[in-house]
C-alpha cells in the first residue's frame, strides 16, 4: 500500500473504535427488549449469512409491479426463517433500499439492524447486521477497507459490538463484522489483476481492523462473515485467508467438508471466528430470493 493510503485507513479503524450507538443513527435499536422478547443467550448462539441478490423484489425493466410485490414478500418469508434459527444474521448486496426494506422491515421488536447510510453509491451499504433482543449493541461502525475500487464502489465492513444478556445482567462480548469481496478472483490469485488485489488490499485492512478491535477489547470473540468468492473447500484458500486475516481467526467450516456449496458446489460464504467454539456448521436449502445458499453456525463460547 503506498504510504499516503495508510493513514486515511488508519484513521478510519480509529473512528470504527469509538463509534457509538446514539438516537436517529441508522441502526434500528432498542435500548431494553420488550417483555415478550428473549433476553438470555444461554452461553451459546447462532449466526446465519445471507449473500442476497439486490434485484430481487425490485421494480426493473420487465419485471411487474405485482412481481416485484410477490418477490418482496417472499424476501420477508426468507429474512422471517433466518431470525428463527439464529440470533445474529448478516446480509449482503442490501444497496437497493427497496430490496432491504424488505428484510429489514418486518423483523419486530425484539430484532435491531445496522445498514450503513451511502454516500453517492459508495459501498457502504453494501452489508446489513442483524441482532436479537439477547444481545445489546454497544457500538456499531462502517469501515473502508482499502483505497482501491471496484468500479465507482469501495470495499467496506460493517461492524457492530454486541454484548450478550444473561436475564437482567450483560455478559461476553462479541464483535461482528460483514463484508462482500470481488468476484473472479480464484483463478487469477496469483495475478496482478485489478479485482485480486482489491481483495488482498482488502483482507489486509479487515486483518488491521480485527488486530485494533483485539487491542482494545482482549477478551471479545469474533465472528467475521463475508462472501469471499473464494471456495472454501480448497485447502489453498483456507491457507490463504487464515495467513493473510491473522489475529488466531479460524474457519468455521471443517476442513473435511465437501458437500452442498452456497453458490453452487462451491463454499464461497463462510465464517471465521475467534474466542468461539463451532457446534455445527451448515448449508441452509436453496432460497428463491437468491442465487446464494444461507449457511448457519452455531456456536459456544469458549
Amino acid at each position: 500500500m503506498p504510504a499516503n493510503r495508510a493513514p486515511a485507513l488508519a484513521a478510519s479503524i480509529a473512528l470504527a473504535l469509538l463509534a457509538v450507538l446514539t438516537p436517529g443513527s441508522p441502526a434500528h435499536v432498542t435500548a431494553s427488549p420488550a417483555a415478550a422478547c428473549p433476553t438470555s443467550t444461554g452461553g451459546a448462539f447462532a449466526h446465519v449469512h445471507a449473500s442476497g441478490k439486490w434485484s430481487y423484489g425490485v421494480r426493473t425493466a420487465g419485471k411487474s409491479v405485482e412481481r416485484a410485490s410477490r418477490e418482496r414478500q417472499r424476501l420477508r418469508a426468507d429474512a422471517a426463517s433466518y431470525r428463527a434459527a439464529a440470533s445474529i444474521v448478516t446480509h449482503t448486496e442490501m444497496m437497493n433500499g427497496t430490496h432491504a426494506g424488505a428484510i429489514l422491515g418486518g423483523a419486530g421488536e425484539c430484532w435491531s439492524s445496522y445498514l450503513p447510510a451511502p454516500a453517492h453509491n459508495d459501498g457502504k451499504d453494501e452489508t446489513a447486521i442483524e441482532w436479537s433482543s439477547v444481545w445489546s449493541a454497544r457500538a456499531k461502525s462502517v469501515v473502508k477497507l482499502t483505497d482501491r475500487r471496484i468500479r465507482t464502489r469501495q470495499l467496506y465492513a460493517s461492524v457492530v459490538r454486541l454484548r450478550e444478556r444473561l436475564d437482567g445482567r450483560l455478559g461476553r462480548t462479541v464483535i461482528v463484522m460483514a463484508t462482500h469481496l470481488p468476484s473472479d478472483v480464484e483463478g487469477r490469485w496469483s495475478t496482478d489483476d485489478t479485482k485480486v488485489l482489491a481483495h488482498k488490499s482488502a483482507l489486509a485492512g479487515w486483518r488491521r481492523l480485527v488486530n485494533r478491535f483485539r487491542e482494545r477489547y482482549p477478551t471479545a470473540s469474533f465472528v467475521v462473515a463475508a462472501d469471499w468468492n473464494l471456495d472454501h473447500k480448497k485447502a489453498w484458500v483456507r491457507r490463504e485467508l487464515g495467513r493473510r486475516l491473522g489475529n488466531g481467526l479460524t474457519s468455521a467450516w471443517p476442513a473435511s467438508y465437501d458437500s452442498i456449496g452456497t453458490h453452487g458446489h462451491r463454499l464461497i460464504d463462510a465464517d471465521w471466528r475467534r474466542g468461539l467454539e463451532v457446534r455445527r456448521a451448515a448449508v441452509r436449502g436453496d432460497v428463491v430470493s437468491s442465487d446464494h445458499r444461507p449457511h448457519e453456525v452455531r456456536y459456544l463460547f469458549r
